[in-house]
C-alpha cells in the first residue's frame, strides 16, 4: 500500500481504527492471488483495495458503510463504527458482485457456432494466420444435434440391431479379403470344417463377476443372419494355427465384444472346436492426395506444422493448485506450436477435493482462470496457432457424461476463432494429415482383458517399419483398435472399470475410427492417452501415441515436415515431461 492511500485510509476511518492494530488497515488492501486471480486477468501482489479497484479512501469508505449495514443489522451501533475483519470481507464481496454484475451485461450474446463468420472481425482477437488447415467434425446443427443424442432412452432392439451390424460389416471385410463365399452357423453340427463369425463374450456367470475372459468361459456370439444370435462355447485345437497376423506375433488375442472370424467345426458336442484363426485385415493407410484432389487445392496438405498434446488431469490428487498446467503453459509460451490439442478433463469430477466439495470456485470460474484466460492470451501472442478442445467423460464442463461424448458447450470458447471444439472421440485432419484421438483409457481397459492365444502363424502380414512387431504387447492393444475399427470395441464395458466409461452402444457409430468410405483408412496418428507407460510405436501404417497425462508432467510434441510422400515418413513424435518448470525429452 503506498505511503498516500495509506494516510488518506487513516484519516476517514480515523474514528474508527481505535484499537486497531496496523495490519489491519493493510488488510483493507490485501487480497488473495487465488481470488484475485478468478476475478481477474493479471495481478501485482502487495495493491491494496483501494489500488486494485481504482477508489478513493472515500469510495472505500461509502462500500464498506453500504456493505456493513446489512452486515451488522443486528449489532449494536457502536460496532457498527469499528473496522473489523468481517467488515472487510463484507466490501471485498459487494465488489466482486458488482464487478461480475457489469460484466455479465457488457458480455457479447453468443453464437452457435464454431467461429466467427468470414466477414466479421472482432477486435479482441488477431485473425489466425495461413500456416494450418483444420478439418473437423462436421459443425452444422444437424450434425451437433447427431452428436448430443438423448442417453438414458436406450432400446434393447436398437442395441441389437447395431451389435449385428457391426458383426456385418466386420464380416464383409474379411469376405472380401480372404475370398470367403459363405459364413456357417457355429451352433450347427457338421462334418467338415467352415468359417464362422461372431463376437467374442464371456460365460454369462462368469461376466457378472469380475473374472478375467479364459478357456473355459470364453463364447462366440453369431449375428441374427449367420446364426440366429446363438452363443456358443469355443474350444481351441492344441495344433491351432493363426492366419494373416502381424509376422512375430504367434499369438492373437481376444476380449469381450471382439469381432472374430474362426475355421472348425461343430461336432455335435456343443460347442466350436476352432482349428484356425483368421485375422482382421489391417485398415489401408489414406494415400496422400494428388496435386489435383480438392485436400491440395483448400487444405494445403503436405504443409509442414508442430503439434503439442496434453491430456488432463491437469493437477495432482493432492490439491487443486494446478501446478503443471502453469508449466504447460510456460512452454506454449515460448515454443509457439501451431497447433494445440488439449484433452480433458480440466475439473476432474473424481478428484479427491472435488468429491469431497472442497473447492473454493465453481468449475466455470476455475475453467477460465485456468486454462481459457491463458489460451486466449497464447493465441494473442502467436496469431496463427488454433486450439483444439477435446472433452472427457469426468469433466465436470461437460453437460453429458456418456460415450460416445459431443463436445464441450460453445461458451468454454470464449467465442474466440481460433478455438475449436472436437466431440469424443473425434477424426479431425492437419493440413492433410489425418488423426484420431479419444481421452477414454481404452489402452488400460484391453490390457486389463486381454486373452492370448498361441498359435503356428500361415501367411503373416510383413511389418510396415522394423519397430512394427507382433511382439510388443503396448502396440498390439493399438492394433486391436485398429483392426476392430473402432475407438472403444469392448462390449461390455469390464465391470470393475464400468464406472470410468458410460458407453451408449446403441450409438457406436460415434465411435468409428475408420473413414465411412468402405470402412477402410485408418488415420495417420492415433492419440490414446492412458495410465499406463507413454509410448510412440508405428502400428501398420498408423503413428500411435500415448502421452500420458499433464498431472505426471507428461506431454507429447508433434512436428510434421512438408511434402507429398505419406505421414507415417515425415512425422517426429517427442514425448517430454516437465521437471522444475523446464522441459526435459
Amino acid at each position: 500500500m503506498t505511503q498516500e492511500l495509506r494516510e488518506g485510509v487513516s484519516r476517514v476511518f480515523a474514528d474508527r481504527l481505535a484499537g486497531v492494530d496496523d495490519k489491519l488497515i493493510q488488510e483493507c488492501g490485501a487480497i488473495s492471488y487465488s481470488f484475485y486471480e478468478l476475478t481477474c486477468s493479471s495481478f501485482l501482489p502487495g495493491v491494496s483495495l483501494c489500488e486494485l479497484y481504482n477508489m478513493t479512501p472515500e469510495n472505500f469508505l461509502w462500500k464498506w458503510e453500504a456493505s456493513n449495514v446489512n452486515f451488522n443489522s443486528r449489532s449494536q451501533d457502536s460496532e457498527l463504527k469499528l473496522l473489523t475483519s468481517d467488515s472487510i470481507v463484507a466490501v471485498k464481496t459487494l465488489i466482486t458482485r458488482e464487478l461480475l454484475k457489469d460484466a455479465s451485461k457488457r458480455k457479447q450474446p453468443r453464437t452457435n457456432a464454431t467461429v466467427l463468420p468470414a466477414n466479421l472481425k472482432d477486435s479482441r482477437f488477431p485473425t489466425k494466420g495461413d500456416s494450418v488447415s483444420y478439418r473437423g467434425p462436421a459443425t452444422d446443427v444437424l450434425s451437433r444435434k447427431k452428436r448430443a443424442f438423448r442417453y438414458m432412452y436406450e432400446k434393447v432392439s436398437e442395441r441389437s440391431e447395431v451389435l449385428d451390424e457391426r458383426i456385418e460389416e466386420i464380416a464383409e471385410l474379411v469376405r472380401e479379403h480372404y475370398k470367403i463365399s459363405d459364413f456357417s452357423d457355429p451352433s450347427a453340427s457338421t462334418d467338415e470344417e467352415v468359417i464362422v463369425v461372431g463376437r467374442i463374450v464371456q460365460e454369462a456367470e462368469a461376466a457378472s463377476s469380475s473374472s478375467k475372459l479364459n478357456d473355459a468361459t470364453i463364447h462366440l456370439e453369431s449375428s441374427r443372419m449367420h446364426g440366429s444370435g446363438s452363443r456358443v462355447p469355443l474350444r481351441f485345437s492344441p495344433f491351432l494355427k493363426i492366419r494373416g497376423c502381424i509376422r512375430g506375433a504367434k499369438s492373437v488375442g481376444f476380449f469381450p465384444g471382439a469381432i472374430t472370424v474362426l475355421k472348425g467345426k461343430n461336432g455335435g458336442g456343443g460347442w466350436f472346436q476352432v482349428s484356425e484363426i483368421l485375422g482382421l485385415p489391417p485398415p489401408a493407410p489414406l494415400l496422400p492426395a494428388e496435386p489435383s484432389h480438392s485436400k491440395m487445392e483448400l487444405g494445403m496438405g503436405g504443409l509442414p506444422f508442430s503439434m503439442c498434446v496434453a491430456c488432463g488431469p491437469y493437477t495432482t490428487d493432492s490439491n487443486l493448485q494446478y501446478k503443471p498446467r502453469d508449466s504447460l503453459f510456460e512452454y506454449l509460451k515460448n515454443s509457439k506450436p501451431k497447433v494445440v490439442l488439449i484433452m480433458g478433463p480440466f475439473v476432474d469430477s473424481a478428484h479427491p477435493r472435488i468429491k469431497a466439495g472442497d473447492a473454493d470456485y465453481p468449475p466455470s470460474r476455475i475453467y477460465q482462470a485456468r486454462f481459457l484466460n491463458p489460451l486466449i492470451a497464447f493465441l494473442k501472442e502467436s496469431p496463427e496457432s488454433i486450439v483444439l478442445l477435446l472433452p472427457h467423460v469426468r469433466d465436470l464442463l461437460s453437460d453429458r457424461a456418456v460415450y460416445p461424448q459431443t463436445e464441450y458447450p460453445q461458451h468454454l470458447t470464449g467465442d474466440h476463432p481460433q478455438i475449436h471444439l472436437l466431440p469424443n472421440p473425434a477424426r479431425f485432419s492437419i493440413n492433410g494429415v489425418n488423426f484420431g484421438a479419444t481421452s477414454v483409457d481404452v489402452l488400460f481397459h484391453l490390457k486389463r482383458e486381454e486373452f492370448l492365444k498361441r498359435g503356428e502363424e500361415v501367411t503373416p502380414i510383413p511389418p510396415t517399419s522394423v519397430e512394427d512387431t507382433g511382439a510388443d504387447g503396448m502396440g498390439n492393444l493399438c492394433r486391436y483398435l485398429l483392426q476392430q475399427r473402432s475407438f472403444y470395441p469392448l462390449f461390455p464395458v469390464p465391470l470393475d472399470v464400468s464406472h470410468e466409461v458410460n458407453l451408449d452402444i446403441s450409438h457406436s457409430e460415434g465411435l468409428r475410427m475408420c473413414d465411412t468410405d468402405q470402412n477402410k483408412y485408418a488415420p495417420d496418428i492415433l492419440l490414446v492417452p492412458s495410465k499406463l507407460k507413454e509410448f510412440c510405436k508405428t502400428v501398420h501404417s498408423t503413428i500411435a501415441i500415448n502421452p500420458s497425462y499433464l498431472s505426471r508432467a507428461r506431454y507429447a510434441t508433434i512436428n510434421v515436415s512438408a511434402g507429398t510422400t505419406p505421414a507415417m515418413d515425415r512425422v517426429k513424435v517427442e514425448l517430454s515431461k516437465f521437471k522444475g518448470g523446464e522441459t526435459t525429452g
